[in-house]
């Protein structure tokens, strides 16, 4: 038996398969460390709730380096 997958035919997304891929402890590991980093930049007055930024970290394979920039630069990256 398949299993039956949510497909958008819109925009080619596999809804099943990226909450079955977001739902494993690697990547509740990285979400985990990436929402700590930005408390963090709040915590220091790096950034602010509503403010465009993200925290880009600068060795992406050990998430290290984390660091505020423009949420557009970040995403532009890519």
């Amino acid at each position: 038996m398949t299993k039956k997958h949510k497909y958008n035919k819109d925009n080619g997304r596999d809804y099943v398969y990226d909450s079955e891929y977001q739902s494993t402890p690697e990547q509740k590991k990285r979400r985990a460390r990436r929402n700590r980093d930005r408390r963090r930049a709040i915590a220091n007055g790096d950034a602010k709730v509503g403010d465009n930024t993200d925290v880009h970290h600068q060795d992406s394979k050990n998430m290290t380096k984390p660091v505020v920039i423009n949420r557009s630069k970040n995403r532009a990256k890519h």
